[in-house]
């Protein structure tokens, strides 16, 4: 038994992130989170990664079953809104799909950058990139 689940050996586990693990920059809270979602495929459970990730990453960390994140519409409204509220918009149905599913355990790694959406009220033209 191991720390994720001591209930049983087939529990349902959901790693869900905000972010796309497809990046170039790979910081260390990237890394963990990646090591934790290969190790989840590696074992004996019901494992679903949920991202903004594409098909040919998720191949590489040896992804089974994947719920797709979409991107914020970036429309008027979205501009106003804090990018993770921005995408909880976006995904309000999908994210209502997932509770739906009843996880066991949820693993959450929230990864945005706010200054990677140019146009948005937090982004200050001041700001330099």
């Amino acid at each position: 038994m191991d720390s994720i689940n001591c209930k049983n050996s087939m529990s349902k586990i959901l790693f869900y992130t905000t972010g796309d693990l497809a990046t170039k920059h790979l910081t260390g809270g990237i890394k963990r989170f990646m090591e934790l979602v290969r190790y989840g495929f590696s074992t004996n459970r019901d494992v679903v990664l949920s991202s903004r990730t594409n098909t040919s990453k998720l191949q590489e960390l040896g992804v089974k079953k994947h719920i797709k994140i979409v991107e914020a519409r970036g429309d008027y409204l979205d501009k106003f809104l804090f990018p993770e509220l921005a995408l909880l918009r976006a995904n309000y149905h999908t994210i209502k799909r997932i509770k739906k599913l009843g996880f066991d355990n949820i693993v959450v790694f929230i990864l945005i950058n706010i200054f990677e959406r140019k146009g948005y009220w937090w982004n200050s033209k001041t700001v330099t990139q």
